[in-house]
C-alpha cells in the first residue's frame, strides 16, 4: 500500500523495535521515506514503561492534534533513537507472556535477522537517526 499509494501518507513510522545486531530492522522504511520525500516518525511501541526514550519523535508544534498532524505534514519533526540492548530485548519477551511456540518463531526470526546483517557488512547509517 505504501508504495502503490505514497500520497495518501503523511510520514513513514520507524520502529523502535531494533537492537544493535538489527540495525537494518528499518532500512525499506528509511529508503522509502528519502525516495518519496516522507518524514520519519519514530514509534517505540511501547509495552512497558521501560521502553519509553529508545525511540521517539521531536514535532515543532504546539500541543494541539492538528498542528501536529500539520508540522509532521510539513517535515517539522526529527527523528530521535537508540537500539534496545539485548538485555532490554529479553526482558520485552520474558514480560510480554509469549508461550514457547512464538518465543521459538521469534528467536528464529532474530536469528534470520542477524544472519542477513552479517552478508550486508557495512553498508549501514553510523546511527539510525541519519535519515
Amino acid at each position: 500500500m505504501l508504495t502503490t499509494f505514497p500520497e495518501v501518507f503523511d510520514a513513514v513510522e520507524f520502529s523502535g523495535m531494533y537492537s544493535a545486531l538489527t540495525k537494518h530492522f528499518n532500512r525499506r522504511a528509511t529508503a522509502f521515506a528519502k525516495s518519496a520525500q516522507l518524514p520519519v516518525v519514530g514509534n517505540s511501541d511501547t509495552h512497558f514503561l521501560w521502553q519509553l526514550g529508545h525511540t521517539f519523535s521531536l514535532i515543532d508544534a504546539p500541543a494541539d492534534p492538528v498542528a501536529v498532524v500539520e508540522a509532521i505534514r510539513s517535515g517539522r519533526v526529527q527523528l530521535r533513537t537508540e537500539p534496545l540492548r539485548w538485555r532490554d530485548v529479553i526482558r520485552f519477551i520474558g514480560e510480554s507472556g509469549a508461550s514457547r511456540a512464538m518465543l521459538r518463531d521469534g528467536f528464529r526470526y532474530l536469528h534470520r535477522i542477524v544472519q542477513r546483517n552479517g552478508r550486508q557488512g557495512a553498508s549501514t547509517l553510523s546511527h539510525p537517526a541519519e535519515v
